[in-house]
This record gives C-alpha cells, sequence and structure tokens, in this order.
C-alpha cells in the first residue's frame, strides 16, 4: 500500500490540537459524507488512530500531537495513487487550516 507522511507544525496545546482535529474529522465527514464511509478515530493519550473508505478506498493512518508540530501517517490503496497529490493537498490544506 501507498503511504504519506505530512508534518504540521503548531503553537496549541494537545488538547486544543486534538479538539480541532476531531470537529475537522466530523466537518470533512459532514461535507463529504457520500464520499467517506465507515469512519473510524481512536484516540490513546496524543496518538490518534483512524480508518475510513474514502472513495471506494480504504485508506488508515496515525495522528501524532507532538509539542510544536502534528504529523499524519497514512496507508490507502494503491488503486488510489493516481490521485496522490489531491489527497497530500487535501490534508495539508485542512490541517494548515485547523492549526494555525
Amino acid at each position: 500500500m501507498p503511504s504519506l507522511t505530512i508534518s504540521e507544525p503548531h503553537d496549541l496545546t494537545h488538547a486544543e490540537a486534538i479538539s480541532r482535529i476531531k470537529d475537522a474529522l466530523k466537518k470533512e465527514k459532514a461535507a463529504h459524507g457520500g464520499r467517506i464511509k465507515n469512519l473510524r478515530e481512536s484516540w490513546n493519550g496524543h496518538k490518534g488512530e483512524f480508518a475510513a473508505i474514502v472513495m471506494g478506498f480504504r485508506v488508515s493512518g496515525t495522528m501524532h500531537i507532538k509539542p510544536i508540530e502534528v504529523t499524519v501517517t497514512g496507508r490507502y490503496s494503491i488503486l488510489a495513487l493516481p490521485w496522490k497529490s489531491r489527497i497530500e493537498a487535501k490534508i495539508w490544506n485542512v490541517a494548515e487550516r485547523i492549526l494555525s
């Protein structure tokens, strides 16, 4: 499976960063509910795991909330490889918006 890793700096508390990420996941699901199915997330301290089916492709990964940055590591179906740049751009845009 192809993978991606994205890190976005922030100056938020861990609690605020996690709250914003959870809220963003809910908003993305609401906005794109027809394309995002079975979205699951779980948190253990400053590390979150997620999984979903996006446009028919399985996506999974982790979010690690560090004191000065959030790192998202994800894996997705090889069939989604043609959309890799769009996937990464979307994650970057959302991360930048919610963590600034």
